[in-house]
Order: C-alpha cells, then sequence, then structure tokens
C-alpha cells in the first residue's frame, strides 16, 4: 500500500533543514530589539522572558516548616509575614526554595539598586493592566498556558483566525510596552 505524503508533510520536509538557521535568525533579531512579526515568534519571545524571570528551582530539601523565609519586605524593611508565620505541614509538603518565594512574594515592579526591573515581564503586565487590561489579561493566559494560544482562543470563543490577529496584536502591544521600559524603571 503506498503512502500518502500529506501537504504539512512536505512543508515540513522541506523546511527541516533549515529550521536550526531560521531559529537563530529569528533569536538574533530578538536580541537586537527588532519586533518578531509572525505569531510564532512572537509567543517564542513571550515564553523565553517569561521563563527568563521564573525561578528553575521550587522547591528545596526538607518539609516546609512555616518560618523558613517568613518575612515580606514593605517599604524597604522586612516584617513577619503573619500568613506563613508559625505554621507548617502537617501533610508533609515540601519547602519552598528563597528564590522561588521571593519570585512569589515581591510585587511585579519592584527593581534593585541601580533600578532595573528584577521581573521585567511582570512589570510590563502590570502596566498594561492600568490601560490595556484585556492586552494584559490575554497576555498573562498566554505565558499561563506556555504559549498555546490555540487553547486560548478557543476558551475566549472566537474563530481562529480572529484569534490569530487578536493576540498577535496584544503581543505587540506587549512587546512595544517592555521595549520601552524594559531593564529601567523611568
Amino acid at each position: 500500500m503506498a503512502t500518502h505524503i500529506r501537504k504539512p508533510d512536505r512543508r515540513d520536509a522541506l523546511e527541516r533543514p533549515y529550521a536550526r538557521d531560521h531559529e537563530s535568525s529569528v533569536l538574533d533579531a530578538m536580541s537586537k530589539g527588532i519586533m518578531p512579526k509572525a505569531m510564532p515568534a512572537l509567543v517564542a519571545w513571550l515564553m523565553s522572558v517569561a521563563a527568563d524571570e521564573c525561578p528553575s528551582r521550587l522547591h528545596k530539601s526538607g518539609v516546609w516548616d512555616g518560618h523558613e523565609g517568613g518575612f515580606v519586605v514593605r517599604n524597604g524593611e522586612a516584617i513577619r509575614n503573619p500568613v506563613t508565620d508559625g505554621g507548617g505541614s502537617r501533610l508533609g509538603s515540601p519547602a519552598i526554595a528563597a528564590e522561588f518565594r521571593r519570585y512569589l512574594e515581591q510585587g511585579p515592579s519592584v527593581t534593585d539598586a541601580e533600578g532595573y526591573y528584577l521581573t521585567p515581564l511582570r512589570a510590563c503586565i502590570s502596566r498594561l493592566r492600568k490601560n490595556r487590561p484585556t492586552i494584559a489579561e490575554h497576555v498573562h493566559s498566554l505565558v499561563l498556558r506556555e504559549g498555546n494560544w490555540r487553547e486560548l482562543a478557543k476558551e475566549l470563543r472566537l474563530p481562529q483566525d480572529v484569534a490569530d490577529v487578536y493576540l498577535a496584536e496584544d503581543l505587540r502591544w506587549c512587546w512595544r510596552e517592555f521595549a520601552q521600559r524594559e531593564v529601567r524603571l523611568s
């Protein structure tokens, strides 16, 4: 029985030898500050920025006792966190790593001593929430769905072609906001 090659398979076979070169070209353009044009490239940019911000280690060895890292910083002063203070795990929950705890507890616009955002994408989404709340929600939802814009389109009950246009434009808004104040607080 003869195997029928579908058009997507032929397209994939044609693009596969050049995929690495194309990906490196897109990454070079993004590092130079050139906005990606296609939806997959915009989503790849968003997911790479989101991955850079989130700590890779969520837990540390041991059982959560509620006392480690039980501080919140407010107005530059460390105070005990009433939510985690004095607690502990009766179920044996793993202890949260210090980097991840800071990521969870700090606000989106926290800067270091030189005025650089610690989490520039979270700061960007926070700024978008003030003027463009729908765009901010779509971008945040894409991050939570690991860049699966087709799943988000289904949830929004939008036809795929319409969702592609809207979500791509949302990512362009995010790119512009991120690029304007990516690193330093102005």
